[in-house]
């Protein structure tokens, strides 16, 4: 159904083909030594899964680290969009009222 509804929307699907693990508990450390074991492995493409709602995961310590490994590594950082070559966003609008009803995880 996700996948009609998203094909009925003009949207695509996309997943991740690397997860840094902090959803599940890794700590800083581990989601660091996983980035550095992905970089020695040399994929042609990451796209990378990270949570920054998450407190414990210490995302102002392991996104620097990523960033500078990857780009050290010679990837080119992008956004999906500029991946897909598509447009970011389907509709651009006036900004709303924040929804304060669900907060950030800690």
């Amino acid at each position: 159904m996700v996948r009609q509804v998203a094909q009925m929307r003009g949207q695509t699907l996309i997943n991740w083909d690397f997860d840094s693990g902090d959803s599940i508990g890794k700590t800083a450390r581990e989601s660091t030594q996983l980035y550095d074991k992905l970089v020695r492995e040399r994929p042609d493409t990451i796209l990378a899964l990270n949570h920054e709602v998450y407190v414990s995961t210490n995302s102002h310590v392991v996104l620097p680290h990523a960033i500078k490994t990857l780009q050290d590594a010679g990837y080119k950082l992008v956004t999906l969009a500029e991946c897909l070559g598509m447009p970011a966003y389907q509709k651009v609008g006036e900004p709303e009222e924040d929804d304060v009803s669900y907060p950030p995880q800690k």
